[in-house]
């Protein structure tokens, strides 16, 4: 109906560079505290074409490159037990005008905590809880990508509430 074929297709991508440096320093046996700053270098994944035997088809992304910046603290409450707790902000590469529904992306701040216990010299269970949540509503309204390409007109308006819970949990022995 569309005149769309089936059959093979390709399509080329440059992934972004990143850049990082990490500090932790034990300020006593008890307290550390760490810090990450990231470099990413998305502006060189600025579009994919696909390729086939169909009109090629581009998706658009313009990205920005972004920081990312954490911090977080260590306390050994005893020779088993462990707390760890850390704040960060990350910033999207999305940039408005070319926000898409697949990625509607905006920056994210992130919150965790967690617990560490050694039963042994060779058993510990650690845990943790995060929070990822976006600092704005991303909002589809003003991108290239939410009107048609061929008859311009508008197809997508709306605003993305983004955010992520996780919980993670490792037992590790040692043989």
């Amino acid at each position: 109906m569309l005149g769309l074929v089936s059959g093979s297709a390709n399509a080329d991508a440059s992934l972004p560079a990143t850049i990082g440096l990490s500090l932790t320093h034990d300020v006593n046996p008890t307290w550390s505290f760490s810090s990450d700053v990231q470099f990413n270098q998305w502006s060189s994944f600025d579009q994919i074409i696909i390729h086939s035997a169909n009109i090629p088809f581009a998706n658009i992304f313009n990205y920005k490159d972004s920081w990312m910046v954490s911090v977080g603290g260590l306390y050994h409450a005893n020779d088993r037990l462990t707390l760890r707790g850390g704040i960060g902000w990350d910033q999207s590469p999305v940039q408005n005008g070319f926000r898409t529904v697949g990625v509607p992306d905006t920056d994210r701040y992130m919150v965790g905590i967690g617990a560490g216990y050694r039963f042994d010299d060779s058993t510990s269970l650690d845990g943790a809880y995060g929070h990822y949540f976006a600092s704005e509503h991303a909002s589809m309204n003003s991108s290239v990508n939410a009107t048609d390409s061929v008859t311009h007109a508008v197809v997508l308006t709306g605003k993305y509430t983004n955010g992520l819970d996780y919980v993670a949990i490792s037992l590790r022995h040692k043989l």
